[in-house]
């Protein structure tokens, strides 16, 4: 008779240790380069643009497509990190990039910039320039973030059709041809810059689709159609819808809406206002120099205002943002303007709606209690002279805790529950 087989006792918590051990587990906690909007925020559902990851930009000309890049770089080399800008249709807009960045030459200094007008060309030095940061990684540790950014992704043909180009005025490379090679590099950056302190920013053109309809479909196509995959995280579109005219520049209004958004959900859009000055030179006074913002400021209390207006999510939100932030709109003058008692802006002297949102992001308690009621996701603010592995170790560990908290709070063990009420 065949001896029976005997099994260890059944204990699921032991069993998990034993298969964490084995296994382990390779789920990151969300870091990356803080974005300065809470209307942004809430559209990526992220405090931050995050790392290791690949973003999209793309829009009609003229709808602020590199200005908007320039401005996530501002973000990195304000945290004392560095971008490498990739331009490949020989159109770099010096002076926005350096207005952009408020001429501040340490941060331009920061800015490595390379012109290529063919795909090899370009995807050799982007190449070139990551294997450079993690040289510096290896030697100081992942320590500054580092933003990667092309302009334009599928502006440069191959070197096969520039030089077609060159010696008989014309090439004969397929649109599908210049798609497949280009999405046979890209599917292979994401591992570039794994477990890096970088992300990679791609600006892409959009062009009408004929026969587009408003409100139908996408109305927008970028070059090489569906044939190019990105393997983008985040898809942003811009899109120019005005003008307006004041004493001293212009401010264009640009739309930006989530088309893709692998941390939630797509869709969303805000307003946000590119304002455009000059202001006197201070070395030379007979000159000006061009001013350039992207006015976050304005954006957010718009979008709170929206939001107490029951514009998105009904009564419901309208009642639960109103208990964090009171906005009541007034004017000074023709401009608008609003008084809060939470901001600390009394009615008989109300502040212009860019002062309030400068009040705002001051106020560090009042933009976490915002965060919290519209952000779903757990993310960490990273700053030059962190560790990111350290930084992310400890992400990992809270987000565990908090999970655990959250477990126990949802899911009570019945039987002790039961046994507990017995024994009362």
């Amino acid at each position: 008779m065949a001896k029976k087989k005997t099994y260890e006792p059944f204990d699921i918590g032991a069993l998990t240790m034993e298969v964490q051990k084995a296994l382990g587990n390779d789920e990151t906690a969300m870091c990356g380069i803080e974005v300065p909007s809470l209307a942004l925020q809430y559209l990526l559902n992220s405090r931050v643009l995050p790392f290791s990851k690949m973003i999209e930009i793309f829009g009609a000309p003229g709808a602020g497509k590199s200005t908007f890049l320039y401005e996530i770089m501002r973000w990195s080399l304000q945290a004392d990190g560095f971008a490498y800008l990739g331009e490949t249709e020989q159109k770099d807009s010096v002076d926005i990039r350096r207005a952009i960045c408020k001429w501040n030459k340490s941060m331009l200094d920061r800015i490595s910039i390379k012109h290529d007008v063919t795909l090899e060309g370009w995807v050799n030095q982007l190449n070139e320039a990551i294997n450079h940061y993690d040289k510096l990684y290896d030697k100081y540790g992942p320590r500054f973030p580092v933003v990667y950014g092309i302009d334009a992704v599928t502006s440069a043909g191959t070197e096969r059709a520039f030089e077609e180009f060159k010696d008989e005025g014309c090439g004969t490379e397929r649109v599908a041809e210049l798609a497949n090679r280009l999405t046979s590099y890209v599917r292979n950056l994401p591992g570039r810059i794994k477990d890096k302190p970088a992300c990679l920013i791609f600006v892409n053109h959009a062009k009408q689709k004929i026969g587009a309809t408003a409100g139908f479909g996408d109305e927008a196509e970028t070059p090489g159609g569906k044939a190019v995959k990105y393997y983008s995280l985040i898809r942003l579109e811009l899109k120019y819808i005005g003008q307006e005219k004041r004493v001293n520049g212009t401010t264009r209004k640009i739309k930006i809406k989530v088309r893709k958004n692998g941390i939630q959900e797509a869709g969303k859009e805000m307003l946000v206002r590119l304002k455009y000055s000059k202001t006197p030179d201070p070395v030379d006074p007979e000159k000006s120099i061009l001013q350039v913002e992207w006015d976050w400021d304005t954006a957010d209390i718009e979008f709170l205002l929206d939001q107490l207006k029951g514009k998105e999510g009904g009564a419901e939100r309208k009642k639960a943002v109103a208990a964090i932030v009171d906005l009541h709109e007034t004017k000074i003058g023709t401009e608008g303007a609003v008084w809060s008692d939470a901001l600390g802006i009394p009615e008989e002297e109300p502040a212009t709606i860019k002062e309030a949102g400068m009040i705002l992001h001051s106020n560090e308690e009042l933009m976490e209690k915002l965060r919290g009621f519209f952000l779903t996701t757990n993310s960490v603010c990273f700053s030059s002279g962190d560790n990111l592995n350290e930084l992310s170790d400890q992400a990992r560990k809270e987000e565990e805790e908090h999970l655990q908290a959250i477990s126990n709070a949802l899911y009570k063990d019945v039987v002790k529950d039961e046994i507990s009420i017995e024994e009362d």
